[in-house]
């Protein structure tokens, strides 16, 4: 009793940091996307073996416990033996008893008993190896295949996209131009080379993508504006990125500033603030290309004048902009429309000529993806 009890205790002290690192590993798998155009896979694994590794400490903790008790039943259980031992070989002394009874009697029980007792101590770890075995097997099917990169040089930023077909919609192409998600058919290009020859974190660093869903982590304010780098230099860019966003001022009123921690899925701030918050993330350290997948869904007046402030800014450094909306005022900002309706690129072109096309052919139907900066 008193061993279950401290076992109960240990483990639940364990399954409270696992559920939060498992809701957290989840949460980055399902936004793996992000996590490569953002260029944060080494940094964010990092992260998640460290904790990982501190899981594995308060595991080792609970079978100590578990054991600890084991030990003193099982010399609980070798003493009452010895002792049943000796009182049989007193009976034995006065003739209640034969020696020859007392040894086999012995041998038998503790031959009979022995393996019993190890297998049912040993049956959970062997499900549960079992279970991890058919688990890392189906993990490891499905990764695919990785090959080496030759490093290329920092891109400028020109966008180019061949004959690219992708399924889904136009958040699709968001994800298919930042490299979070391959198209079905066709090649994006940054500065002429194939987004698969770049290594997903080198490139990330020249990229900004804002997903539709903020997809914020489990770890600091800072740390999620920084892509979780440990670089000795990022730490100079956060604040400059925040301001970039218009984010600085919220995340100074947070409980602990940039030093604020937010739960998996990016828990303790609100879809307006998330949004901030990843904005920043994706002005980190000045990107060449920026692609903004609805921006602007769950911001106030305050937050898209900042947007605003922040798309101007990047073209102005010489960066390449995407913006996909379904509000119009975002369009003074942009150079060019491309419309989608049904799946197909309907119109694309200055951005004026297309919404006086759109005027003309009161077909207001589609939804609009802007793109901005260099053509």
């Amino acid at each position: 009793i008193f061993g279950e009890r401290a076992a109960v205790r240990a483990a639940a002290d364990q399954a409270g940091k696992a559920s939060g690192l498992y809701a957290a590993t989840e949460y980055a798998q399902v936004f793996g996307g992000a996590v490569r155009a953002l260029g944060m896979r080494d940094a964010l694994s990092e992260r998640l073996l460290g904790e990982r590794n501190d899981l594995a400490d308060r595991s080792n903790v609970t079978t100590f416990v578990a054991s600890r008790f084991q030990g003193r039943i099982r010399f609980l259980r070798m003493a009452l033996q010895s002792g049943s031992l000796g009182l049989a070989a007193y009976l034995a002394i006065h003739g209640h008893i034969s020696a020859g009874s007392l040894i086999a009697a012995t041998v038998l029980a503790g031959r009979c008993l022995s393996p019993f007792e190890q297998l049912v101590s040993a049956w959970r770890q062997l499900g549960q190896a079992m279970s991890a075995r058919r688990t890392i097997i189906a993990v490891l099917d499905e990764v695919p295949e990785s090959r080496m990169h030759t490093p290329l040089p920092a891109p400028k930023g020109q966008l180019i996209a061949e004959n690219v077909t992708a399924r889904l919609g136009e958040s699709t192409l968001a994800r298919v131009l930042s490299g979070a998600q391959r198209p079905d058919r066709g090649a994006v290009r940054i500065d002429g080379n194939n987004l698969t020859d770049w290594d997903s974190d080198a490139l990330g660093q020249y990229v900004g993508y804002l997903p539709q869903e903020a997809s914020l982590f489990a770890g600091t304010i800072a740390e999620n504006i920084s892509r979780f780098s440990r670089s000795p230099e990022a730490a100079q860019h956060i604040v400059p990125a925040a301001m970039a966003a218009g984010a600085h001022a919220l995340i100074q009123r947070m409980p602990k500033g940039y030093d604020t921690p937010l739960g998996p899925r990016g828990e303790g701030v609100s879809a307006g603030q998330a949004q901030r918050i990843a904005l920043a993330r994706a002005l980190f350290a000045a990107p060449k290309l920026l692609i903004l997948d609805e921006p602007n869904a769950h911001l106030d007046a305050e937050g898209d004048t900042a947007l605003m402030e922040a798309i101007n800014r990047a073209r102005a450094d010489g960066a390449t902009v995407v913006v996909i909306t379904h509000r119009t005022g975002i369009l003074s900002a942009v150079d060019k429309l491309l419309v989608l309706q049904n799946g197909e690129a309907s119109r694309f072109g200055p951005r004026d000529q297309i919404l006086s096309e759109l005027r003309q052919a009161a077909a207001g139907q589609g939804r609009v993806v802007n793109m901005s900066g260099r053509s």
